[in-house]
């Protein structure tokens, strides 16, 4: 049984992990635009867009970052469509 100085206190989350499709490739085409072309993204479009839908940024790494929502539902609303999930063929993947 636990002691009460060692108590667990849980929450429910949902937690998003991200990254860039193809970063590699793109870092090695051009890594001076590709850098820039993701900041100026994460700074105009997904940070704003994590916080507006109550969620933290927890950690980044290189093109990557994990973000922690405190309801699923928050998290889910800022999703936007995925043109290889969700067949809109109207957007396509940069080369």
């Amino acid at each position: 049984m636990p002691s009460s100085e060692h108590s667990v206190t849980r929450r429910l989350a949902a937690i998003l992990i991200a990254d860039v499709v193809g970063y590699t490739r793109l870092m090695e085409r051009d890594d001076t635009g590709t850098f820039a072309r993701l900041r100026t993204i994460r700074d105009e479009v997904v940070d704003p867009a994590i916080v507006s839908h109550g969620g933290r940024i927890v950690k980044t790494a290189g093109d990557g970052l994990m973000a922690e929502f405190n309801s699923a539902l928050l998290g889910a609303a800022g999703r936007r469509p995925h043109p290889a999930r969700d067949g809109d063929a109207q957007h396509r993947r940069a080369r």
